[in-house]
């Protein structure tokens, strides 16, 4: 859906460029997450793939399904009904007076009936679990809820790609879940997902991983075989998921588990096989 063909983009101002050489692919319905340290230029590439920034160098591909009939620029790049794209900070997305008015912005805009905005905006709250959220005026909410109000917001669009920029970042650990549950729906329906994210246990539910160190892809493939390079992992400046940490050291201390683990069902069922030997 999304090729970026040796881009590089440097803010005006700065020695080096934020993103350097980047080559990748978004595929439908592909998860991706992106991960690196803080400076390493995961948001930058966040901004380039939804097009708000554009490459100081290279380029960036969008297929017909982003670039048509989307309500595109001449050049091809997709206006933001196709792409969506939810910041860590939410106040940076939100202008409606009330929950409902937020998410429908953003289909206002597109002059949909007004049928058809009701249907988006019952979805989105529905699909985010705020929908008896949804005449609260937006300064009473809490940090975690007006993340859960932007991302609403970006659902009601119906993207073919979303990008999430630290977008779970002040969620809590059930709105988190139903984040997640929101993501394998729109997934199911072959909607792109990029999460960028500082989460390793997050990351690792990707379909691809990609790692950035100073603008550069230094690693891309499965979660299992990037994040299994503890080396890697260190020189970066990230830290492996707790439950492979503790595999690690479980398999120090002679107890042979078996496969990646990534996530604690994993490393529990892995356990119990290992104590059942």
């Amino acid at each position: 859906m999304i090729t970026l063909e040796d881009v590089s983009f440097r803010y005006p101002g700065a020695e080096t460029a934020a993103v350097s050489r980047v080559s990748l692919t978004i595929a439908q319905g592909e998860r991706v997450s992106i991960v690196g340290s803080s400076g390493s230029g995961k948001s930058t590439l966040g901004r380039l793939l939804a097009g708000l920034l554009r490459p100081t160098s290279g380029r960036i591909v969008y297929s017909e399904t982003l670039a048509q009939g989307s309500g595109a620029s001449e050049d091809g790049e997709p206006s933001g009904r196709r792409v969506a794209i939810v910041f860590q900070n939410p106040e940076t997305q939100l202008v409606g007076a009330t929950v409902e008015e937020d998410v429908a912005l953003g289909p206002e805009n597109l002059g949909l009936p007004s049928h058809e905005i009701r249907r988006r905006v019952d979805w989105a709250l529905e699909i985010m679990g705020i929908a008896h959220l949804a005449r609260r005026p937006i300064e009473n909410l809490s940090g975690g809820e007006k993340q859960r109000v932007a991302v609403a917001g970006a659902l009601a669009m119906l993207p073919r790609c979303l990008v999430l920029d630290e977008a779970s970042a002040m969620l809590h650990p059930q709105a988190r879940r139903e984040l997640e549950a929101a993501i394998a729906r729109v997934l199911a329906d072959g909607v792109a997902v990029v999460q960028i994210t500082h989460d390793m246990d997050e990351a690792a539910r990707a379909d691809r991983l990609v790692l950035l160190e100073q603008g550069e892809i230094v690693a891309q493939g499965p979660p299992g075989a990037v994040l299994s390079d503890l080396a890697l992992l260190s020189r970066t400046g990230l830290e492996p998921p707790e439950p492979l940490q503790l595999a690690v050291e479980l398999r120090e201390r002679g107890i042979e588990l078996a496969g990646p683990l990534f996530d604690v069902s994993q490393l529990a069922d892995a356990i119990c096989k290992a104590v059942a030997r």
